[in-house]
């Protein structure tokens, strides 16, 4: 197997010349679907051979296989650089912005006619013997090939197209009808539109053996295109063949029945080229789906080990929660036994504040009460006694009512001072209770019915199925590797800060930025696959060959449709089971 670029703006080529010990007879032009190129179809043929059989290029020693490569387009659907022979917006609605079409298809059909060109002087200038064979997006671009082609004398040894469709089918009928023809059709059929024998269909273009094949049980490409696009040539003037299959059932008679026609029909020039593109047509859908069936296998086996990893991290995470619940409930006990103590004595201190009021108040009354007595003694010795007794009494009186008046002054003064330590009782008796006891005492009360939802919730979990989560998966997986974990999850906070200070124009592109500063391939990948498993509705799985699996450019293990935001990524990645 040879490689040959044709020093073109397009993708690789890859060629594979006629065995040594044949001279070159025919060449089959080769055109990938979306997403793929010519070495990684090259590839795939090569290493799909039925039980029993050979590989086509052994069956065909003589031919010649030139594997095209499109351009890198990008995708409006898609938001990325993909590899596409032309921008396909809907195959659900082909007639939606079908203008984007335009100048891929100009573009390829273009460069495949100059191949066209080099290996029919390469033949003798016998156009008859180049075969033209397309899957998917390549289908519909050999269809149009034939469909420009400029000189409607000549024909080609074949087209064979599986699982395609046609584009501008609908302005192709309008165009047939006699009604006004889009710009671009018009343009790319005028050849043989305009030529003299087009109303009888005798025009020696609409010779070329057409073969279209199609599995009923396609996802991608709708079997009713398909038909439409038999019905279309149909219209045309081609002897268009068609044939539907369910590869799932009916795989391995397709295979024989190909072999079959190749091999009667080897001896009869005529009848080969007739039965070509059916042999084609019926061998690449079963290839196609033995390496679906494949790759199905594998996606259920990897699945099974997520599942079942994500499973035991469910368990063990159930396991870790149960007992901070339970820890949480003992500390509360606690708190709340004390609590409940610290408040017993401060109702102890209120009885003690008013005891002390009241002996402070029966004291004052006692003091007056004394001091009125004395007075009155005084009196009565003022008018019995003698002048000198007089005088020695009064001065004692005196002197005892100043005693008085000191100890009522220390009274009053002891009274206010205890007055003034009450009031401070009274307004600090609350702040017996540390800051930080009264609030936790606070958020206890406050988040008693969010506690009492928290075990509920506990409860149920135990009775309800393990499920499985992008985050405890990821969580799991990156426990095992602390450093990758403390990157990723710098890397993640910064960017969630990113989008919050300046909101990208793309989501799309902005989680592939993200994904694509992930340092540690093995994360990137687990991430990509976790997100498929999260977002099925937006993430597909990319398909790369052997070859291409082992390179580390190749850091894209998904592909991401428009429609995925940010914040659908950011709840996935973080999600977690019973999480409210």
């Amino acid at each position: 197997m040879g490689a040959n670029d044709y020093e073109n703006a397009f993708g690789p080529t890859c060629v594979v010349e006629p065995s040594t010990n044949h001279s070159h007879t025919h060449t089959a032009i080769m055109l990938h679907g979306r997403g793929s190129n010519g070495p990684e179809f090259a590839e795939e043929l090569a290493e799909t051979v039925s039980p029993g059989q050979t590989s086509l290029m052994q069956r065909f020693p003589s031919w010649k296989w030139v594997f095209l490569s499109s351009k890198t387009l990008w995708s409006n659907l898609y938001e990325e650089d993909l590899p596409a022979w032309f921008e396909a917006h809907s195959l659900i609605n082909t007639e939606e912005r079908q203008e984007l079409q335009v100048e891929g298809t100009r573009d390829s059909v273009g460069y495949i006619k100059s191949i066209i060109d080099q290996e029919a002087q390469k033949l003798g200038g016998d156009l008859e013997k180049i075969v033209l064979i397309g899957i998917s997006q390549g289908g519909a671009t050999g269809m149009w090939t034939l469909l420009s082609h400029k000189n409607p004398n000549q024909r080609f040894g074949a087209l064979v197209a599986a699982s395609t469709w046609l584009p501008f089918a609908k302005t192709i009928e309008r165009l047939l009808d006699n009604q006004q023809p889009g710009t671009f059709v018009g343009e790319m059929m005028a050849s043989w539109r305009c030529h003299p024998e087009f109303a009888q269909r005798s025009i020696n273009l609409f010779k070329t053996p057409v073969f279209l094949g199609h599995g009923t049980d396609d996802a991608t490409v709708d079997v009713e295109l398909g038909r439409e696009a038999t019905r279309v040539l149909s219209s045309i003037g081609f002897n268009a063949e068609w044939k539907e299959t369910d590869w799932r059932s009916d795989q391995d008679s397709q295979l024989s029945q190909a072999s079959t026609i190749v091999q009667e029909s080897s001896a009869n020039t005529e009848h080969f080229r007739h039965s070509l593109s059916s042999s084609w047509a019926r061998f690449l859908g079963s290839a196609q789906s033995n390496q679906d069936i494949g790759s199905l296998r594998r996606s259920l086996d990897d699945h099974i080990k997520h599942t079942n990893d994500s499973i035991g991290a469910l368990e063990r995470e159930f396991a870790e929660r149960h007992e901070l619940v339970t820890a949480s409930v003992v500390d509360t006990k606690s708190k709340t036994e004390q609590i409940a103590s610290q408040l017993k004595d401060v109702a102890t201190l209120r009885v003690g504040m008013v005891s002390l009021w009241e002996e402070v108040a029966r004291n004052n009354n006692d003091t007056r009460e004394k001091l009125a007595a004395t007075q009155e003694t005084l009196d009565t010795l003022r008018t019995q006694a003698s002048q000198a007794a007089k005088i020695e009494t009064v001065e004692s009186l005196r002197n005892e009512i100043r005693e008085l008046r000191r100890e009522k002054n220390e009274t009053e003064k002891r009274l206010k001072d205890t007055e003034t330590k009450l009031a401070a009782l009274e307004r600090q008796a609350p702040q017996q209770i540390p800051n930080e006891m009264l609030r936790f005492l606070e958020h206890l009360t406050g988040q008693q019915d969010k506690l009492m939802r928290l075990l509920s919730t506990v409860d149920a979990r135990q009775s309800e199925p393990k499920r499985a989560s992008l985050s405890t998966s990821l969580e799991v997986f990156l426990d095992r590797n602390s450093e990758q974990y403390k990157g990723f999850k710098d890397l993640y906070l910064a960017y969630r800060e990113a989008y919050k200070a300046r909101p990208p124009r793309s989501d799309v592109a902005f989680i592939w930025r993200f994904i694509g500063k992930i340092e540690s391939p093995e994360v990137s990948k687990h991430v990509q696959l976790s997100l498929l498993e999260a977002l099925p509705q937006y993430v597909t799985e990319l398909r790369w060959s052997a070859k291409q699996k082992q390179e580390p450019r190749k850091k894209r293990h998904v592909r991401i449709a428009k429609g995925i935001t940010w914040r659908m990524f950011k709840e996935a990645l973080v999600y977690h089971p019973g999480q409210d």
